[in-house]
């Protein structure tokens, strides 16, 4: 409540609504100061909860984003490095030995010759196709397995020597090679390599071969281990009977 009327200036009695000297209606410019205060306090309160809100939404939006991404990178890295780590020469020869000592199956097919070269080979020159390849390749290794009645062994590189252009030109030229299948081997670098396989088993002695390996594409192959693309497909047209038959034989002989 105003103590001075604010046209006569006269001093008021408190609550006063009307000036006694002058008769001019007395406002409460205090209580619509203080309602007024009162009024954009409340919308202080409210602004300030909806910035709030909207920092956090927007924190909180960056740090998903920040999870996703970062997911996302070890992700690509992991694929990155475990293809790195099967897209060796050393890689593509321990695979293809896998296979002859009965150990592994399609995935080291895969590794040993390029996954590249052993699609087209199968869709293109055996006319196949690679869900029939992996059934040869499971039983070529459970052959392999029932010969050599061990898959434990580790593989020691003793010698590389780098292929020259002449070498590799003999392998771009091996279509009618008995491992070349009648299908382009264009390599672009390579090595011979001569490695030895220790057994675990006493009874079965330590095996050196010399190996080649292409560079075709970007993939390893071992020249080598092209063979065993004609024998999956041969074994993957066996009846289960026959193949039964077959593998008895083998076990049977040892």
């Amino acid at each position: 409540m105003q103590e001075f009327c604010h046209k006569c200036g006269k001093k008021l009695s408190i609550n006063e609504q009307f000036c006694p000297w002058c008769g001019e209606q007395i406002y409460d410019f205090s209580s619509e100061i203080t309602s007024e205060l009162s009024d954009r306090k409340k919308a202080f309160a409210l602004f300030g909860k909806s910035v709030g809100k909207f920092k956090v939404s927007r924190f909180r939006d960056a740090a998903i984003g920040v999870v996703a991404i970062a997911i996302m990178t070890i992700f690509v890295v992991f694929i990155t490095v475990n293809y790195i780590k099967s897209n060796t020469y050393q890689a593509a020869i321990t695979s293809y030995l896998n296979i002859l000592n009965g150990k592994g199956g399609y995935k080291d097919l895969k590794n040993a010759v390029g996954e590249d070269l052993l699609n087209s080979a199968v869709k293109e020159y055996y006319g196949s196709d690679l869900s029939k390849v992996k059934t040869g390749i499971n039983r070529l290794v459970s052959i392999s397995a029932a010969s050599k009645q061990s898959n434990d062994f580790t593989v020691i590189v003793k010698d590389i020597t780098e292929l020259d252009e002449i070498d590799l030109l003999a392998y771009k030229r091996s279509k009618a090679d008995s491992y070349g299948q009648g299908y382009a081997i264009n390599a672009t670098s390579g090595y011979f390599v001569d490695v030895t396989q220790s057994f675990s088993k006493d009874n079965i002695p330590d095996e050196t071969k010399t190996l080649t390996v292409l560079k075709i594409g970007s993939e390893w192959c071992t020249y080598d281990a092209l063979g065993l693309i004609g024998d999956a497909v041969t074994y993957s047209k066996l009846s289960q009977d026959e193949f039964d038959k077959e593998l008895s034989a083998v076990k049977g002989s040892k």
